[in-house]
């Protein structure tokens, strides 16, 4: 019995798991495949309290039949919900094969973080890389001068008109 619940907690397990911290400037890349029917990726990032600027992030694949697996893959933010935007099916020039592509739309993160890919019922593996380029976002250190002189100023102010 032992063997048996072993097993299937193998089964349920991602295939991918992964968590990092974000650095500022620092290229993300993530390849791996889901090979088998229910497969899922995950890939966690902490942002150690800092906002991020999340740019030029790409989402690409391929597979060798005929983009059905492709089109079985899932991805986003702390839920897998969106198909490629684009399927391509090489089969003219490369039998049997297929190439996906997708662009996010850049977007600023001050909490941690997953990226999630699913992919339900496929025909056959799917090869999948992402990318992206985290940018720390300043704090802007002006305002918070000008606020001190303004709260020392003013401070100043009450002393002096108090005597």
């Amino acid at each position: 019995m032992r063997k048996i619940i072993c097993a299937a907690a193998m089964v349920a397990a991602p295939v991918f798991a992964h968590s990092s911290t974000l650095l500022d400037g620092v290229e993300v890349t993530e390849a791996f495949v889901l090979s088998a029917p229910d497969d899922t990726a995950s890939f966690s990032y902490e942002t150690g309290g800092q906002s991020f600027k999340l740019s030029g992030i790409s989402v690409a694949g391929t597979d060798a039949h005929d983009g059905d697996s492709l089109s079985l893959v899932l991805y986003g933010l702390d839920s897998a919900t969106t198909p490629f935007s684009t399927v391509i099916d090489l089969s003219p020039t490369s039998p049997s094969a297929a190439l996906a592509y997708s662009a996010i739309s850049d977007f600023v993160i001050s909490s941690d973080f997953t990226v999630e890919f699913s992919m339900t019922g496929a025909p056959a593996n799917a090869g999948i890389t992402f990318s992206f380029t985290p940018q720390a976002v300043p704090v802007p250190m002006a305002g918070i001068l000008l606020g001190t002189a303004l709260l020392g100023g003013g401070a100043f102010a009450a002393r002096r008109k108090a005597s």
